[in-house]
This record gives C-alpha cells, structure tokens and sequence, in this order.
C-alpha cells in the first residue's frame, strides 16, 4: 500500500508540469481501485474502473489522431474554419459554395522531336531528313523544312467557368467539379528552296474541354491545418484544326483531328486558416487513360506540274485526295495537375478567391490500322497511300513505344467568387 501511495505522489509532482499528467493521475488511480476491487471480489466494479482509466487514456495520448495532445472535446469536434467549411444553413447534408472562376490561360505545345534526323526510323520511313513538325495537331508535318513557327508554340485566351464544392456536415467528405477550358489560334509561314524559293502559309487551332468531379476525403493535421485525399474522374476532349496553303509549291492541306478521353486521376491537397477570413490551399493530381480515342481527317489538293515532295518529281495531273481513321485510333493520354490558390472572405457567405493552375496533358497514338483513302483519280489514289506510308512514321502509326510522345501545357491565372451556404 505504501509503494502505491508513492507512485501517486510522484506523479502528483509532474502533474504541474504537463497538462496531460492530471489525466494520468486519475487514470492510475482508478486502476489501483480496479485492483482493491478485484481483491475483493468485485470483477464487475473492476472491469467498469479499467474502462474508466481506458476512455481517459484514450482521449489524452492520441498525437498521432488529433494532431497535437491534451484536446478536449470542445478542440475535437471544432468545425473548420469559415473560410473553407462555410459554416451556415444546411442543404442535403451538408454546406455548398457555387461560383465562378474567371480565367486568364496560357498554352504551351511541344511536338515532340522536331526534325525528322533526330530519329533514323522516321527519316529513313518519311523519306526525308528535313521534315519538321508543327506543335499542333496530331497531323503535324510541316510541308517545307523551315518554319517561323517557334518551337515551344503557344496561345493565350481568357474563359468564364463554373465551380462548386460540396462538403457533407460529418466533414470526412465532400464533392467538387471544376471546368477547365482552352482555346487559342496562331498563324505562321513555312519556307525552303526546291529549284526555286518556296513558301507556305499556316493556320492552327485547338480547343480543349476538360470537366473534372472529384471525391474529396478530409483528414485534419491540426485545429487549423488539413488535407483531403481526391479520388476523380475527368471527361475532356482535344481538338485541331491545322491548314496551310503556298502558291509556289501548287498545293493545301486542310486537316483536323479530335481526341476524347475519360481518364481516372488521384492526388492531394493541403488546406492552411491563416486566420479566420484568410486561407490558402495547394496541392495536385495526376490523371492516366490508356484507352482515349483520337479521329482524324486531311485533305490535300494539289496542281498539276507542282512539285511532290513526297515523290520528289512535278506532277502531271491534279491531285485531290482524302485519308481519314477508318476507326478510333487508341491513345494514351497521362497528366499532371497543380494548383495554388489563396482564398478570401470578408464577407459572411461571400469568398473571393485568386489561384494559380497548370495542366500538362501528354499523348501518344496507335495507328496501327489502314485509314480510309478517299481520292478523285487513281493517281491520287496512289499518293494518299504515299502519303500515309511516309507521313505515318511522324504520327506513331506503327506503335513504336520509343517515340517522343507530345505534350500540350495550359497555365490558368483565376480569380474567383463563390457564394457560400
């Protein structure tokens, strides 16, 4: 009996050090009384003490649960703070923010390798060292080798997109769907010397949809700080329209081609409450479907005496011909999305919002079936085959998993309001 009565003076003593050692002390004591119990008989009252000194324990060492010790039930079952949570009535459970982003974007395309030399396959297959591509498209050679087209092209446009979030009154989780779109257009010419100087004018446009819903799942690091896991699923298309015309060399080309994808994406995102009308959040997610679709058609028009340059000799009559994807060429299609973004209310149910985003998209198609050759003459039968034989070495036909594969870079600058309820 002594040694107990020691134990409980020892940790009487650190108990002005810690606010957590109190609750040790009562959990140590109604464990001896669980045993003078239990001496004398009373398994009942013993087992409803052990329970006692358990639930305090439970409640008073959870670092890792709580994020931080000592949180009484008041700290546990704190709400979040305003400026996310949006504390206020109720509607299906649970709070809701509806707005608007408004967004300035910049896009940036890569073709892959420029030049045909940068890979012996395609030069030797394309029948030629010094055929460039163009950013754009997936039809994207360029018709003579240099161009003034740079090579990171790119295009700005602003968009007016919708955004709400849903956050279950449990807190543990929520919805949220975002639109991101993209549309740009860029002119540029193309020029070489064959015999005589030739030049050649382009068009390029591209529009991109990308609507994405995503699950959020919330964890709390501190009273002020947490995260949520996003679990979600993005709906989007590509789609370019590509067109050059010269004179000198006797030819157009009118081509376009739309990629659709569903591709599933999982990420992160870290929440902080600066204050109460202050907070920012950042995080990202990556998205990957190996089961998009690209389409494709183009349409070329050439004059009789003007110069192939696939057959490396003058034509002798017009040519007009047509080669489109018989089916959906599979195509893989992978990304990565980051977003930075402080938040704003100074008003109650009123949150403005500014936020910075970047959108990468990367493709690689499988054309491994024969297209559809749609021609006037069977001369230009015979050169829409030639022209998928050797154009095909540029665009992946063949499957080769070596090959660079594209890539399309969005930024979005936003600023954003929501109203919150």
């Amino acid at each position: 009996m002594n040694r107990k009565l020691l134990v409980l003076l020892i940790v009487s003593f650190f108990a002005s050090v810690s606010p957590i050692i109190p609750n040790e002390v009562k959990a140590t004591k109604l464990e001896l009384e669980a045993e003078e119990a239990e001496k004398k008989g009373d398994m009942r009252k013993a087992e409803s003490l052990r329970i006692q000194a358990a639930t305090l324990r439970k409640y008073f060492f959870r670092p890792f649960q709580d994020g931080y010790l000592g949180r009484n039930k008041e700290d546990r079952d704190h709400k979040l703070p305003n400026a996310i949570s949006f504390s206020g009535r109720n509607f299906l459970g649970g709070s809701w923010e509806l707005g608007f982003r408004f967004i300035a974007n910049e896009g940036f395309f890569y073709p892959g390798r420029t030049w045909a030399d940068d890979d012996g396959a395609i030069a030797f297959q394309g029948n030629s060292f010094f055929k460039p591509r163009g950013g754009v498209g997936y039809q994207n050679i360029e018709p003579l080798p240099f161009s003034s087209e740079s090579p990171t092209n790119y295009g700005r446009k602003n968009a007016l997109t919708p955004k709400f979030l849903y956050k279950h009154n449990s807190k543990k989780w929520g919805l949220e769907y975002s639109n991101i779109p993209f549309q740009t257009g860029y002119n540029y010419y193309s020029f070489g010397f064959i015999n005589n100087p030739l030049t050649a004018w382009h068009d390029s446009r591209i529009r991109i949809q990308d609507h994405k819903l995503v699950l959020k799942i919330y964890d709390e690091l501190t009273k002020d700080m947490w995260f949520s896991w996003d679990f979600g699923l993005r709906m989007g298309q590509i789609k370019t329209d590509t067109a050059y015309t010269s004179a000198s060399l006797g030819e157009g080309r009118s081509a376009s081609d739309v990629t659709n994808f569903t591709a599933a994406s999982a990420g992160f995102k870290f929440y902080h409450a600066v204050i109460k009308e202050f907070s920012y959040e950042l995080g990202g997610d990556l998205f990957l479907t190996p089961f998009g679709s690209l389409r494709y058609n183009r349409t070329v028009l050439k004059n009789a005496n003007s110069f192939d340059l696939y057959r490396g000799a003058n034509l002798a009559v017009d040519e007009v011909y047509s080669i489109r994807s018989a089916d959906s060429l599979r195509t893989n299609i992978a990304g990565l999305d980051i977003l930075v973004q402080a938040n704003f209310m100074p008003i109650s149910n009123h949150k403005f919002s500014l936020g910075v985003q970047s959108i990468q998209y990367s493709f690689r198609a499988n054309e491994s079936k024969m297209p559809t050759i749609l021609a006037l003459t069977e001369e230009s039968y015979l050169s829409g085959l030639r022209d998928y034989y050797f154009s095909s070495a540029f665009y992946e036909a063949d499957g080769n998993p070596n090959r660079p594969t594209r890539s399309y870079s969005i930024f979005n600058y936003y600023f954003g309001y929501s109203y919150v309820f």
